[in-house]
């Protein structure tokens, strides 16, 4: 590997001990052959954890980890809260329309619903009238002294009637 790369292993995993064991072996074999990591480690170690070494663990109070806790459950709830309000301040302006708008889009709509309305009916009473003009029609073939009150004057109309 290269220096850069091992000292980027060095400043984050290496140090810490958080490295797994191939790349350990791998930063202990450069660190052997090269004097600048070498260096860059020892003074890395003697600056960074050396001085924290030897520090007691000093542990807050119950109540300040049950405050922290609190606030933690406070912002989770503040973000469900912010991302509503985003969404609903980000699509309120899509659904919102004036009234204007509204009150002439209702007229339009009424218009149009009471236009169709009236041509359905009335093409409703011209099929009707149609049907009825076939059905009258029909009936004076049947029975056609009755329909016209003469027929229509031929030998066969003579010779039944």
């Amino acid at each position: 590997m290269k220096c850069d790369k091992i000292r980027d292993l060095i400043y984050t995993d290496y140090i810490d001990g958080q490295l797994n064991e191939v790349k350990t072996r791998q930063v202990k074999e450069h660190l052997f052959i090269c004097e600048q990591c070498r260096l860059f480690e020892e003074s890395l170690r003697k600056g960074a954890i050396e001085p924290f070494k030897n520090l007691k663990e000093i542990r807050p109070p119950d109540y300040v980890w049950e405050r922290i806790k609190e606030n933690i459950r406070e912002e989770a709830q503040q973000q469900k809260e912010n991302v509503l309000v985003y969404l609903r301040n980000y699509l309120k302006p899509l659904f919102s329309i004036p009234k204007s708008v509204f009150a002439a889009i209702s007229v339009i709509i009424f218009l149009i619903a009471l236009t169709s309305s009236v041509v359905f009916f009335n093409s409703r009473t011209q099929i009707n009238n149609y049907f009825q003009e076939q059905q009258e029609f029909m009936n004076s073939l049947e029975n056609p002294s009755v329909a016209s009150g003469a027929g229509l004057g031929t030998a066969i109309e003579e010779y039944f009637l």
